[in-house]
């Protein structure tokens, strides 16, 4: 009789706390996308830019056209060669594992001779934001869109 009054006493001031097994999902919350890849080639006509995942693509993405990038959190201006400069922000991800291990290494193949890409450089890391910057020897038509096995988001960057 006691034990069921203590847990009712501990349950109502928010004191009793469920144990959940690592790695289950729990109702409502999202899946953090972990980066696995990113990789860029040029193409008849365009410049190819792709994120591959481990698992499933972030919620949530956006592609936008900026004046500088910025990096999260710190918003000290990132350098890229170029003169248009896109800012692609994919929630949540991250390009690093639960334990804090990197899940991609940042290292993105030297883009010297594709025709509008002209770099990409991590712009942030930061509470299941990532981003990336993007540099363009001009502003360009792009097409963004998703791919399956592997999970991928490509955007294509249109040549002039």
């Amino acid at each position: 009789m006691f034990r069921r009054f203590a847990l009712v006493v501990a349950a109502s001031f928010g004191l009793l706390v469920m144990p959940v097994p690592i790695g289950v999902r729990l109702a409502g919350a999202q899946t953090v996308a972990q980066l696995s890849v990113v990789r860029a080639a040029a193409h008849p006509g365009y410049d190819r830019l792709v994120f591959q995942f481990t698992g499933t693509l972030p919620a949530t993405h956006s592609v936008t056209w900026v004046k500088r990038v910025v990096q999260d959190p710190s918003g000290k201006p990132i350098a890229l060669l170029g003169r248009a400069f896109v800012r692609i922000v994919f929630n949540p991800a991250s390009a690093h594992t639960t334990s804090g291990q990197p899940s991609y290494s940042g290292v993105v193949p030297a883009f010297v001779g594709l025709q509008v890409l002209c770099s990409v450089k991590m712009a942030g890391d930061f509470e299941a934001v990532l981003s990336f910057g993007v540099g363009l020897i001009q502003k360009t038509p792009l097409h963004v869109f998703t791919l399956t096995r592997p999970t991928r988001f490509v955007i294509d960057f249109a040549v002039p």
